[in-house]
């Protein structure tokens, strides 16, 4: 028997870009777990099979996008 798929959301939810806070709810509703966390940030899943980083949808600028996505980059090839 395989376990469930673990579901996360990552975006920040004090950016004005960001969805409304109530999109986190209804999200945690639907069964997948929401994690506040900012643009150059990562998340892990507790099983280490996801990695994440809202930067794609939040970064106000090329650089903050590149500090997440290069944190991300690291994260993967440390879990190598």
């Amino acid at each position: 028997m395989t376990e469930p798929l673990e579901l996360i959301t990552v975006f920040h939810t004090g950016q004005s870009m960001c969805l409304a806070p109530s999109a986190s709810i209804a999200i945690e509703a639907l069964g997948a777990k929401h994690i506040d966390c900012p643009v150059w940030n990562t998340v892990i899943s507790s099983s280490g099979s996801v990695i994440s980083t809202p930067a794609y949808m939040l970064g106000p600028t090329i650089g903050e996008v590149a500090k997440g996505i290069e944190k991300l980059v690291g994260d993967i090839i440390a879990l190598l």
